[in-house]
Parts: C-alpha cells; sequence; structure tokens
C-alpha cells in the first residue's frame, strides 16, 4: 500500500467521523479534514470526477463551519435570557413548599 492509497484510506476514515459524529462544530471540523484530504487524494491520483466534488464542498464546509462558530458565541440577548430564567427559577425555588430532598418544610 503506498502514501497514496494511505491519504485516500484517511479521507474514508475522516469521512465517516463527520457523519457518525453528532456535535454540529465537530462534524464540521471532520468533514473539512475529510475534503482536504479527499482533493489531495484526488490530485495524486489525477481523478478528476473526486476533484470537482471535493473542490465544491469545500467553500460549502468553510462557510457552514465559520457560521456554527458565529452563532455558537452567546451575544446580549442570549445573556438576558439567561439570566431571566435564572430568575424565575429562583423565584419558583423561593416560593416551593418543598426542599431538594423532597420534604416540606
Amino acid at each position: 500500500m503506498t502514501g497514496v492509497h494511505m491519504i485516500g484510506i484517511l479521507a474514508g476514515g475522516a469521512l465517516i467521523g463527520a457523519i457518525v459524529c453528532r456535535a454540529p462544530i465537530r462534524s464540521r471540523v471532520w468533514a473539512l479534514i475529510s475534503n482536504l484530504l479527499f482533493i489531495g487524494y484526488a490530485v495524486a491520483i489525477d481523478w478528476t470526477p473526486l476533484l470537482i466534488p471535493g473542490g465544491v464542498l469545500l467553500p460549502l464546509t468553510i462557510w457552514r463551519l465559520l457560521r456554527g462558530f458565529r452563532t455558537r458565541r452567546p451575544n446580549r440577548q442570549s445573556w438576558q435570557m439567561d439570566r431571566d430564567v435564572h430568575d424565575r427559577v429562583s423565584d419558583i425555588r423561593a416560593y416551593s413548599r418543598y426542599d431538594s430532598a423532597g420534604i416540606e418544610f
């Protein structure tokens, strides 16, 4: 087995990792690695039918990954919503008839 074929096998493994992964950001990172490896493999074996989808998917994957990073960051509105939820839970806990063990007091 040559180094070129090893790149193809690694690209397939990275694709499986992208499909199996549940976390969206991690899945996009695996997809990006897979795209780069498939492009490298297609160039090494001079196979255009594999190079075209890799070339199309690479910018799309980068765009979706960057978009995922932008939406992942908390903004002022999400912090306010978190604070409102915390205040409501504190109010409910203050008026509750039960303590944490479920015993009335």
